[in-house]
């Protein structure tokens, strides 16, 4: 009896310590940590600012770029790799110096310098893409691209190796999109470029929202329109336009469209590329309300590998924010609505193989 007794007393003891290691709905989560650091720049003399932009480089130096409303211009901030709380940025450089009322749209970091593009206006008024190169250690503005390649943002940037790619819009007979080739040395337009994708209807618009360069390919993405006769009320749509360049010559290598029965511009597409493929997010509707649509692209083909695949709430729109892809699997994130009403912050990540 005493040897059932002791059983006994064991096995409660292992249920309360079963017990208590479930979770409760009641217990709080752990607190986030601390920030390392966090910093404030311009309030008191640059006014509020807008389109802000980040990227750091592999050492760790942060770079920041925003459209001040105080200076009718943009920003660039540098804080170094070693920045402490409180302490002034490593440097600070005014785009406004070069060009009045600028809207820096994108930034990105290499070893050789930081570049940003954006929006802004040729000696005659009319919109062009502005490509700007800063030394790393100094701020120092080592390259402003020509005022020659027409355009308007948002202006978005990618580079390799050989050269700084930049893609907007541009009004030619209708928008178009327009992706142009700088040298990374002189911010000279490369031979062949800029080039424009006109769509498959020549007074329709194209707006270019995202571009990738991998291994030889640019890759663009946006919305681009086109007029559907059998659709409901036999109107104009929105495609999601993919296009691949050759990145010596610029000749167009392929191109594909995915119907989305939207009629809205406004929205973002984002694209991501590595050795396995090109990754596309945008909002498309899938029913009475706009989901997040995932497709994927080998790099030499126009036939998707998977997809196009649907995220969404139950009753708004649901449209994605960004995308980024690493060796096991695509991630998109973006802003879905539940069946409350209420919005939250989702990210999703698909299988490269297979979605």
């Amino acid at each position: 009896m005493a040897n059932i007794r002791i059983v006994r007393v064991l096995i409660s003891l292992l249920m309360c310590i079963a017990f208590l290691a479930i979770p409760s709905a009641n217990v709080q989560a752990a607190a986030p940590p601390d920030p390392a650091w966090w910093a404030r720049y311009g309030a008191d003399t640059s006014g509020y600012g807008s389109d802000v932009r980040i990227a750091a480089d592999s050492l760790g130096n942060v770079f920041v770029a925003l459209y001040s409303y105080g200076i009718n211009g943009s920003i660039i901030v540098k804080y170094g790799k070693d920045y402490v709380q409180g302490q002034a940025p490593a440097w600070v450089v005014t785009v406004a110096d070069v060009y009045s009322n600028y809207t820096v749209n994108d930034i990105t970091v290499d070893s050789t310098g930081v570049y940003v593009t954006g929006e802004g206006y040729d000696g005659s008024w009319n919109d062009v893409l502005h490509t700007l190169k800063y030394d790393l250690a100094t701020g120092a503005m080592l390259w402003a691209s020509p005022a020659t390649c027409p355009g308007e943002g948002p202006a978005h940037i990618a580079l390799d190796s050989t050269g700084v790619y930049v893609n907007g819009s541009v009004w030619r007979t209708s928008e178009d999109y327009v992706t142009v080739k700088y040298d990374k040395g002189t911010g000279a337009v490369c031979a062949g470029w800029p080039v424009y994708y006109d769509g498959v209807e020549d007074n329709d618009n194209d707006y270019a929202k995202d571009i990738a360069v991998y291994s030889g390919g640019v890759y663009v993405t946006g919305y681009s329109e086109k007029y559907y006769p059998d659709a409901p009320y036999h109107d104009n749509y929105f495609d999601i336009a993919t296009v691949k360049y050759d990145s010596t010559s610029g000749a167009q290598l392929w191109a594909h469209r995915i119907f989305t029965w939207d009629s809205d511009d406004e929205d973002e597409c984002y694209i991501a590329a590595d050795s396995s493929g090109v990754y596309v997010a945008a909002a498309s509707y899938l029913g009475d309300n706009r989901d997040t649509m995932t497709v994927k692209y080998p790099l030499n083909s126009a036939t998707p590998l998977w997809g196009p695949v649907y995220y969404g709430g139950t009753y708004d729109d649901d449209v994605p924010a960004g995308i980024a892809v690493d060796s096991s699997g695509v991630y998109v994130t973006g802003n879905v609505e539940d069946s409350s009403g209420d919005g939250h912050y989702y990210t999703r990540k698909y299988g490269a193989a297979d979605g």
